[in-house]
């Protein structure tokens, strides 16, 4: 193998370490977060990593948000994080962290 097909390797091994290493942290400090709210309460918890949801925005059309005369509604994020794992997301979800 040449010397650079192996610095390229280590490099992205390196980055894809890195990669699940960072989601790994962000997962182990989450928790179950309200994804379906209805009239009669949270029907759905999903599993929220840390950075994907603020509870500081309540729900559309929530006592809280009627209470609050909130413009920005329900507390889960399209944020650039969301969207960079959103794959490692995908699977822990489905294997790790199912809805409850």
């Amino acid at each position: 193998m040449s010397s650079n097909l192996k610095k390229y390797a280590t490099l992205f091994c390196a980055l894809a370490t890195t990669y699940v290493s960072v989601y790994v942290i962000l997962s182990a400090n989450g928790k179950y977060q309200p994804e379906l709210v209805d009239l009669q309460g949270v029907q759905l918890y999903t599993w929220a990593p840390l950075g994907y949801y603020d509870a500081n925005h309540p729900w559309k059309g929530s006592q809280a948000a009627i209470i609050s005369k909130a413009t920005i509604y329900g507390g889960w994020k399209n944020t650039f994080l969301v969207q960079v794992f959103y794959p490692l997301y995908r699977i822990d979800i489905s294997y790790i962290h199912k809805c409850k």
